[in-house]
């Protein structure tokens, strides 16, 4: 039987499923936690903890935020961002009480924690209250699907692309309000890829856009690549990002990034980002005005965008983990 396990039931398509899988692939030395449930669930912090203490486990290694309740073994959690800690409206009364009585006291005696940037690295070692040298920057990769080569999506007008959620850091809002500002004057589209909440369907109809608005769900990498190929730019309007993958998968696919100049977004997109301030419209509307057709300045983003995404492979990224792990196993 194994002494090391890693938690696989994160692995999935998307957001921090795509760091568990890809991490996986390449993992070497553990086997996958034998038990079932969501890792997010309220009583897997029970779950994990009983299972862990009778399996003899030397070190349990999550790609995710979840803790077992107690544990004698070695726990090593990633903590991908601090958005509970910035936006208390987004977490319940029970996630509060999990991050802040649960899972912040099994990181202060973690060996090693993980992270996905420089600023959430920052951020955990001041809210967790942590020596610096036990925390470390992994960093996320680009999947393959990912690059300049491959079809583009065909649309009638030129469209502005985004990809997250509908959550209120996202600061979509900010984004729609942008887009009805150029669609006053350009013939161009919105493209979002998220299921969309009454709330923001009721600001799109109020906005009169929803003829050039368009949501979508369900798509594999390949379409996803496609649609970014395609796009005049990639906007990510967020007010809070651990590291904002689209950034990286948009500059690996040949596509321009306009990003909100706050938290972790500058430090990804480097200088091949075009930044705003998330709450100036007029500024946001002016870049995305700027991505549309030929220019020398559109020209130069996606060139240094291209190089930039080099620097985010899933080898690299796997490789920092397992030096990070390799000191519990031998």
């Amino acid at each position: 039987m194994s002494e090391l396990y890693f938690d696989h039931r994160w692995c999935a398509p998307h957001g921090i499923g795509r760091f568990a899988t890809e991490v996986r692939q390449r993992l070497v030395g553990f086997a996958d936690l034998p038990i079932g449930g969501s890792p997010t669930s309220p009583i897997d912090a029970c779950t994990l903890a009983r299972w862990l203490g009778r399996s003899g486990a030397k070190t349990f290694f999550t790609p995710g935020f979840n803790v077992p309740a107690w544990s004698k073994c070695n726990i090593v959690t990633t903590v991908h961002d601090l958005i509970h800690v910035h936006f208390r409206d987004e977490a319940s009364v029970l996630k509060t009480a999990y991050y802040r009585y649960v899972q912040r006291p099994v990181i202060r005696r973690s060996p090693v924690t993980l992270t996905v940037s420089e600023f959430s690295r920052q951020q955990i070692i001041q809210w967790y209250g942590v020596d610096e040298d036990r925390v470390v920057v992994v960093g996320n990769g680009v999947s393959e699907d990912f690059t300049a080569e491959g079809p583009a999506a065909a649309n009638d007008r030129p469209y502005f692309f985004y990809v997250g959620n509908a959550k209120p850091h996202k600061n979509v809002n900010a984004l729609l309000h942008a887009f009805s500002m150029l669609s006053r004057t350009e013939d161009v589209a919105l493209k979002l890829v998220m299921k969309p909440n009454d709330d923001l369907l009721g600001r799109v109809a109020d906005l009169s856009i929803a003829n050039r608005v368009e949501f979508l769900t369900g798509l594999s990498d390949s379409q996803l690549a496609a649609l970014y190929r395609g796009a005049s730019a990639l906007v990510l309007p967020s007010y809070f990002e651990g590291f904002g993958l689209p950034i990286v998968e948009a500059m690996a696919c040949g596509c321009p990034v306009i990003g909100a100049n706050r938290t972790s977004i500058p430090e990804v997109a480097g200088k091949a980002g075009l930044l705003f301030e998330p709450d100036d419209h007029e500024q946001l509307a002016d870049a995305m005005k700027r991505m549309l057709g030929e220019s020398q300045e559109r020209d130069t983003l996606v060139a240094h965008g291209t190089e930039r995404a080099k620097e985010f492979q899933w080898a690299h990224v796997a490789s920092k983990v397992q030096a990070a792990l390799d000191p519990l196993i031998h």
